[in-house]
């Protein structure tokens, strides 16, 4: 598809500088996060633009179709990416890593990523770039027992990974997005979802 050019915020400029100059240099991690309508897909678009070689890959398939049709790139599961289907007799465990698609990997909706997961993207190995997209505010990952008492229920994989934080929310999706930052802002509960209406 053809996009229009977009017109960048400073804020947005600088998440931009920040992860050329993470790609640039030895971290192997990086995170790109924000709110929904912050620009982070278009960020990706454009990282993509500038790095055709980066490897497009989502937590979940309907995230993976977005994010595909958003970017104008194919996108996959990471888990497809990351591990061989389990064999009969494994039932839906997924311990036998693939080798990496190529040497850079962005991954969005990364707040659904558990510790395992991060632990095998790890075992890819040295000279990998792996930047994770998602929102920090999003619901943690489900995971195991084992990762439960190895790591408490409040782990989540932007509390390991560092990046750039997008803040600002430039698209509003109606009345429940506007109440959403509006609670993630000030810590208050709102009466109204849409807060143009009389009354918070």
């Amino acid at each position: 598809p053809v996009f229009e050019p977009l017109v960048w915020t400073e804020e947005q400029l600088r998440a931009l500088d920040a992860v050329e100059d993470w790609l640039d240099g030895s971290e192997p991690l990086f995170s790109l996060t924000g709110p929904a309508g912050s620009g982070k897909t278009s960020l990706v678009r454009e990282i993509v633009a500038r790095y055709p070689d980066v490897i497009l890959t989502a937590m979940t398939g309907k995230a993976a179709l977005r994010v595909s049709q958003l970017v104008g790139r194919a996108s996959s599961t990471l888990h497809s990416r990351l591990y061989w289907p389990p064999t009969p007799g494994e039932g839906m465990l997924f311990t036998r890593l693939r080798e990496p698609p190529g040497d850079k990997v962005a991954i969005d909706e990364s707040s659904m990523m558990g510790p395992l997961v991060l632990q095998h993207l790890r075992g890819w190995g040295y000279g990998m770039k792996l930047l994770l997209v998602g929102d920090d505010y999003q619901l943690p990952a489900v995971i195991t027992g084992k990762e439960l008492q190895d790591y408490g229920e409040d782990w989540s994989v932007f509390s390991e990974v560092r990046g750039v934080a997008l803040e600002t929310v430039m698209r509003s999706a109606g009345g429940v997005l506007r109440a959403a930052e509006y609670v993630r802002r000030t810590g208050e509960i709102c009466e109204k979802s849409d807060l143009d209406a009389p009354g918070k």
